[in-house]
């Protein structure tokens, strides 16, 4: 299920080993940790249909500021493998 897939990640979390990635809010930049285990969601074609079908799904209400996703499973994605 996509709600398995992804992850958002408005705050910023923990994790050792871990990626960073810069988001901007408000004209600030903020460091966000990915955690181990996870990538962000990208300009991949299916990342940026995921991201346009999320957008539309939680509407002008909420703004995604980063979008991550276990790396296993969002490469399973691209490859139009869907889980179950």
């Amino acid at each position: 299920m996509l709600a398995r897939l992804i992850l958002f990640s408005l705050v910023a979390v923990f994790a050792l080993e871990a990626q960073a990635t810069i988001v901007t809010v408000l004209g600030r930049q903020i460091n966000v940790v990915i955690p181990t285990g996870y990538c962000e969601v990208g300009k991949h074609p299916a990342d940026v249909e995921l991201v346009r079908s999320t957008r539309d799904g939680i509407g002008n209400s909420n703004q995604i500021l980063a979008m991550f996703a276990d790396c296993r499973e969002l490469d399973e994605f691209r490859k139009g493998n869907f889980p179950a």
